[in-house]
């Protein structure tokens, strides 16, 4: 495995992920996990679970539980020009730990202070094992990779993502979106998390790409809008407090309506914007009116 140098890095992550630089600070919650990042953070994001972009088939068969499985379904799957597989759920687990482990070493090296971890399907759920798929890390094994993470001075922040455009990791809670059903079980989920991460300051919710037109080739399209999707973001910040964690999420919903984003959006929720180019130039961040028209109108 060759070493990645530190722009390379940087535009890297475990699966089919990305990573972004960004500061924050304490939020002054009873949060109880070691701020290790202190004032100022300097991080990247990794994914351990990666069933955030496919489409569940109704047909279970076609839905491997191996690589071996899915060599034999999908025999014309190739990986792109980036190493990364076409985006297909899976009922296994397909991160490789070692390349984790040596990212999180390289971040130590580089001088990051903070890992925003993208759970999904990785996690052994105690509430939910029928969230599980082959290889999901049960309790323990996550809280021994915590107290690695951490000895190696990166503070651990959870991800869960909650669009609807990256929550197959759900499973058939996807599809019961903002139902009686779906709110209880994300109740659970954040407490499982919180606890295994020892109530952290920051937990990152996703809330980003839940358009119709980031939607288009699914089979079936499940899509919140207008005050539907407030409501959601606002239950889910909700329940990241009760555990005395601060709220981070994807800002690109600011697309949709920059003046009611800045009117409604609670302060409470530290904004991630995401980008994937290298130029940083005013030119290139300015807003894009032409860019919300296409997206949202």
């Amino acid at each position: 495995m060759k070493k990645l140098a530190r722009r390379e890095f940087l535009k890297t992550a475990v699966c089919a992920g990305g990573c972004a630089m960004f500061g924050g600070c304490a939020n002054g919650r009873s949060a109880t996990a070691p701020a290790i990042a202190g004032s100022m953070a300097y991080g990247a994001l990794l994914h351990l679970g990666c069933n955030m972009w496919g489409d569940w088939t109704h047909d279970a068969s076609k839905i491997p539980s191996s690589p071996e499985e899915e060599a034999e379904m999908h025999p014309g799957l190739k990986p792109n020009k980036n190493g990364v597989l076409p985006h297909i759920v899976r009922n296994y687990l397909r991160t490789d730990e070692t390349l984790w482990r040596d990212h999180t070493v390289l971040m130590k090296n580089e001088g990051l202070n903070l890992l925003v971890m993208d759970i999904g399907e990785a996690y052994a759920y105690p509430s939910h094992p029928e969230l599980w798929v082959n290889g999901s890390w049960s309790p323990e094994k996550l809280s021994a990779e915590l107290s690695r993470i951490r000895k190696l001075g990166l503070e651990p922040v959870p991800k869960l993502n909650f669009s609807t455009g990256h929550d197959q990791w759900l499973k058939e809670y996807h599809y019961q979106t903002s139902t009686k059903k779906y709110y209880g079980v994300v109740a659970d989920l954040i407490r499982d998390i919180a606890e295994v991460f020892g109530n952290p300051r920051y937990f990152h919710i996703g809330f980003d790409e839940e358009i119709p037109v980031a939607l288009s080739k699914r089979s079936l399209v499940v899509c919140r809008q207008g005050e539907l999707w407030w409501h959601d973001l606002f239950y889910v910040i909700n329940q990241v407090e009760k555990h005395g964690a601060r709220a981070m999420m994807w800002s690109d919903k600011i697309c949709g309506g920059r003046e009611e984003f800045l009117k409604r959006m609670t302060k409470g929720a530290l904004q991630m914007p995401w980008y994937y180019g290298a130029d940083f130039s005013e030119s290139k961040l300015k807003w894009n009116p032409e860019l919300e028209k296409m997206l949202y109108s």
